[in-house]
């Protein structure tokens, strides 16, 4: 869930950003969102190779883009509103 994707949708929809542009979630928080939960193995693996650093977040970023098929518009609104 940690993805440019992700946090624009929780800040766009939640007013649970904190002090320093974080966000501060809660149970009830993540029972309103609308995610996709049911990933391909090949994004479990994928996740699992950022967390030991072998990959970088721009490849999450990239894979989450994909999993939700946004197109090349979204994603450019997406990457110009992170700060």
């Amino acid at each position: 869930m940690n993805s440019k994707l992700f946090d624009w949708y929780l800040k766009l929809t939640t007013e649970a950003e904190v002090q320093g542009g974080g966000i501060q979630l809660y149970v009830t928080t993540l029972e309103k969102t609308l995610l996709k939960l049911d990933f391909p193995d090949q994004f479990s693996t994928l996740v699992t190779r950022r967390v030991k650093e072998e990959e970088a977040d721009a490849d999450i970023d990239a894979a989450i883009y994909e999993l939700y098929g946004l197109s090349t518009e979204e994603i450019s609104y997406i990457d110009s509103i992170q700060h």
